[in-house]
This record gives structure tokens, C-alpha cells and sequence, in this order.
């Protein structure tokens, strides 16, 4: 097989995986609002929502280690070298491991010491199963660090695509399984209490498939060089920033909505959150489909290949997102009321704040490709951080005074800056 036809089979495999996580993800949210509005009602799914955020944070605990380790290893298998990709491979595994095995009881911890029921306004009729809910679903965040070290693995021999898969089939799973308990009468600990089995099952025999193929990636629990664990920990570092930035924009939001403005606001928030992220959500099927294809390309001497492929890209995020901007804006508001049942009416100026914010986002997410899939992307991941802490204190301040539109004003300006900022870090730099 020639390279271009690799690289070729190698994107459209991950872009056909990724179209089929965001459609999940799409199918998933564009149908939840509606239906466990009914079911629990605005208040409670709007609890349910806080509650199902907290956990979230638990997710940066591994530094972004599995995406930073399968990209090392993908780029040493790359220029042949089999042995240092199978010390990164156990590197990761033993700190992944070690971080994730203390998250569940970091949790029962916090719940012990913090009132979540009484912050986040739960009902009373679900404020005793807040925190045997909030413990179970931190544990369904640590299987999902463990299975980030696996999936660095499944990234290292071109099976990155299985990993989406496979994750997305988990968000699927649980959705379902919250829908039927929510049907059956249940309330916020049996919905846990399946998604942490379901991910169990699903996660396992995935862990058991692999490793019977792929031998020397199977995790040994010997004791990494510490070295090469510090060598790991500056890019991963950063790259959890992404994450931890994605929590303050998104996740920390819901929660000072929800204390400031009450659940029933949130369910407003969540609506035009799922909606306006469709545009990111289709940037996000190329640009992740294309990032092992930069990192193998990292190791040989074709910048104009490199050059070729980062102009395409940013030529279709430009026309995309023009296109997204100009249906959104026309169709959304229309959609938005229908799709709600007349439950989210009036809230055209955030809508129209949080498309324009998506529009920026997908600019400047397009533009750092190249680092990204490189483990270059210290300087933006820091800045930001910088923008998204700003943005989430700001609301503190403006959510009393603007209300729910605040979220909206905050996400425009935080993602204006940041591609201003990536413009100006990108000058001379090689991508």
C-alpha cells in the first residue's frame, strides 16, 4: 500500500468514526432535553445535569497523558522504533492507573465534606441519592482515564477509530439507560449505578480483545523509568489544559448557572449549548480524522505535503463555518422552539452569541492542528486556560446582572482572543 493511499484509508476510517461519535452525540442530546424534561421534569434533569458536570473535572487528572503518550508512541513506531513506543505505552499505563485508582475515593471525600445538594438546589424528593450518585459517576470517570491509556495504544497501530467507537457506543449505552430508568421511576443513583456496569462490560472486553492482538503494548504494572514519565508530563500538562478549559467553559458554567440562576435555567443553557456545537462538532470529524496523519508525517522530510494538507484544512474550516454561521442564525431560532416544546423561547441573543463564539472556536481549533498532533501545543493550550478561567470568574460577575445571556457574551470574547493569540504565536512558526 503507498503512503498516500494510507493516509488516505487512515483518514477516512477515523473521519467515518468520528462522524459516527458526533452523531451519537448529536442523537444523544438532541433527544435528551425533550424527553427527561418529561419524564423528571426541568428541575430535576436540570439537577441531573449539575450533578453529571462535577465529575467531569475528575477527567483531567491523567494530564491529558493519553493523548500525549499515543501520540508519542504513533510518531516512534513512525521512524521504527518499536521499543521506546512500548516504554511510553507503560508509562502511561502506570500513571494513568495510579491516578484513576484514587479518584472514587477523592470523591466520597469531597461529597463527605461539600452539601452538593443544598449548592446545586436539588430537589428534595433526590437530594439523598446526590452523593452515592456523584461517587458512582466519578467512578465511570476513572475507567474513562484507564481506557484513555488503552487508547493510546489502539492509536499507536492506526486503530484510533476503534477507540472512538467504542467510546461513543458508551455514551450511547448510557443514554439509553438513563432514558429507561427515568421510564421505570428511578432517580439519579440506578441511573449511575448503569452507566458504571454498561462502561464496565464495554470497556473490558474491548481491553481483553486488544491486548490478545497486541501483545507488546499489554500493560505489565512494572515501574517506568522516571524519566521518561517527566519527559511525558510538559506536553500532557498542557494538553489537560484543553480539557480543563473545556470544563470552565462548559461543565464550570452549568454549575454557577445552576447555583446562580436555579436548574430550570440550565435546561435553557444546555438547549442552545447542544445546538450552537454542531458546528464544532462537524470541524471536529476532520480535523480529529487528520491529526495521526500529521503526527506520521512529523517524522519525514515533506513540508510541502504538510503545507498542501494544513492550507485544505483551513480553506474548508473557513467555508464551513461560514455555511454553519448563516443556517444556525437563519433556522436556529425556529428549530430551537420546536425542538424544546415551546420550553426555550426568547433566547435568540444567546443563540446568536454562542454560534458566533462556535464560528471563532473552529477558527483557531483548525489553525493549531499541526501542533497539536505533534505535542507542540504548549503555548496555546497555557493562553487557553488563561482565557476560559477569565471567562468563567467574569460570569461569576455578570450572571445576577446579564443572566443566562452572560454565558454567551463570556464564550464570544474568550474564543475571539484565543485566535487572536493563536494568529500571533503561529508567526514563524514551522507546522
Amino acid at each position: 500500500m503507498t503512503q498516500r493511499k494510507s493516509f488516505r484509508t487512515q483518514f477516512l476510517s477515523g473521519a467515518g468514526a468520528e462522524a459516527y461519535s458526533q452523531t451519537v452525540t448529536i442523537f444523544t442530546q438532541l433527544i435528551a432535553i425533550p424527553a427527561m424534561v418529561t419524564l423528571w421534569g426541568a428541575s430535576t434533569y436540570g439537577s441531573w445535569l449539575a450533578i453529571s458536570a462535577l465529575p467531569a473535572y475528575f477527567s483531567i487528572a491523567d494530564l491529558g497523558m493519553g493523548q500525549i503518550s499515543g501520540t508519542e508512541m504513533t510518531m516512534a513506531v513512525a521512524r521504527g522504533d518499536r521499543n521506546y513506543a512500548r516504554a511510553v505505552n507503560q508509562a502511561a499505563w502506570f500513571t494513568i492507573a495510579s491516578i484513576a485508582l484514587c479518584i472514587p475515593f477523592l470523591a466520597a471525600l469531597l461529597g463527605a465534606l461539600i452539601p452538593l445538594a443544598e449548592i446545586l438546589k436539588v430537589a428534595p424528593e433526590q437530594s439523598s441519592q446526590t452523593l452515592p450518585a456523584f461517587v458512582m459517576l466519578s467512578c465511570s470517570a476513572a475507567m474513562s482515564l484507564a481506557f484513555g491509556a488503552l487508547g493510546g495504544g489502539l492509536k499507536t497501530v492506526n486503530k484510533q477509530w476503534l477507540a472512538i467507537v467504542i467510546t461513543a457506543t458508551n455514551r450511547l449505552v448510557s443514554f439509553i439507560g438513563l432514558l429507561l430508568v427515568a421510564a421505570l421511576g428511578g432517580g439519579f443513583l440506578a441511573a449511575s449505578v448503569f452507566m458504571v456496569v454498561a462502561q464496565s462490560l464495554l470497556f473490558g472486553a474491548t481491553g481483553i480483545w486488544f491486548y490478545r492482538h497486541e501483545r507488546w503494548l499489554k500493560p505489565t504494572g512494572e515501574v517506568p523509568e522516571w524519566k521518561l514519565v517527566r519527559l511525558l508530563v510538559g506536553p500532557s500538562l498542557s494538553y489537560m489544559f484543553y480539557y480543563l478549559s473545556n470544563l470552565f467553559t462548559i461543565q464550570g458554567v452549568t454549575v454557577l448557572v445552576s447555583a446562580s440562576l436555579g436548574p430550570a435555567m440550565v435546561v435553557v443553557l444546555q438547549a442552545i449549548r447542544t445546538l450552537t456545537r454542531l458546528g464544532r462538532m462537524a470541524s471536529t470529524i476532520v480535523i480529529h480524522a487528520i491529526q495521526p496523519v500529521f503526527a506520521q508525517l512529523a517524522s519525514e522530510e515533506t513540508p510541502d505535503q504538510r503545507l498542501r494538507i494544513f492550507r485544505l484544512l483551513v480553506i474548508s474550516a473557513m467555508a464551513g463555518s461560514m455555511a454553519y454561521f448563516i443556517g444556525m442564525t437563519t433556522l436556529g431560532p425556529n428549530f430551537l422552539r420546536y425542538w424544546t416544546k415551546d420550553v426555550v423561547v426568547g433566547y435568540n441573543k444567546l443563540l446568536y452569541l454562542m454560534t458566533a463564539a462556535i464560528v471563532f472556536e473552529i477558527m483557531w481549533f483548525t489553525l493549531q492542528t499541526p501542533f497539536t498532533s505533534t505535542n507542540r501545543h504548549s503555548v496555546f493550550a497555557v493562553w487557553l486556560l488563561v482565557l476560559s478561567a477569565a471567562g468563567l470568574l467574569a460570569n461569576i460577575v455578570l450572571l445576577p446582572v446579564l443572566g443566562v445571556t452572560s454565558a454567551g457574551w463570556t464564550l464570544l470574547g474568550t474564543h475571539v482572543l484565543m485566535l487572536l493569540v493563536t494568529l500571533w504565536k503561529m508567526r514563524g512558526r514551522d507546522i
